[in-house]
């Protein structure tokens, strides 16, 4: 995976001929040039009024745990907006949980956001159908997941969403491992 991403990369033009270099760094070089392809503003819409209860939490191989996005700890009934302006690329069930995922871009540069835990009663958007951001989309069923890939790469959404608006963490004292606050860099 570590050579299809510098391959990638270097294809886009973010990184020169470089041997060696880390998943996250060139991750971060894509996420990047992404929000310039896709004429991308720093900080999307609130998706739901809610602190984070869950951070990004990536995992240390393909299929091992940890949280591939934001959970938001929002109440049964919660409004769910639509964070950017996207199309819509999916919109059904996963193992009994609604999942809506909005795309921009194509190819490379192409952005995925999902949102999952809205309720199963709000009206299904067929595939293609624009979103505008701040659009209500739905309701929520309670936690709302907020997941975003970059060219096939789970990328950390609070880097879209401006440190002001992310909720402060407490870190465990329990001996647990330690869970990085991550801000964003880019989006204030």
């Amino acid at each position: 995976m570590r050579w299809a991403l510098v391959a990638l990369a270097s294809m886009l033009g973010i990184i020169g001929a470089q041997r060696t270099v880390d998943d996250a760094s060139v991750v971060r070089a894509v996420v990047v040039h992404v929000d310039e392809a896709v004429g991308e503003r720093p900080c999307w819409n609130r998706l739901v009024d809610a602190p984070v209860i869950d951070p990004f939490r990536p995992p240390e191989c393909r299929w091992c745990p940890g949280n591939r996005g934001l959970e938001f700890g929002s109440a049964p009934g919660d409004d769910v907006n639509a964070p950017l302006d996207a199309v819509v690329s999916f919109d059904g069930e996963v193992a009994g949980v609604r999942f809506l995922t909005l795309q921009r871009g194509s190819g490379a540069t192409r952005l995925l956001v999902t949102i999952g835990g809205l309720d199963p009663s709000t009206p299904r958007r067929a595939r293609g159908t624009a979103v505008s951001a701040g659009e209500l989309l739905g309701r929520a069923s309670g936690a709302v997941h907020l997941g975003v890939r970059v060219a096939g790469e789970y990328a950390d959404p609070a880097r879209w969403l401006g440190s002001g608006r992310m909720a402060p963490m407490l870190i465990p004292v329990d001996g647990t491992a330690e869970r990085s606050a991550s801000r964003p860099a880019s989006c204030t």
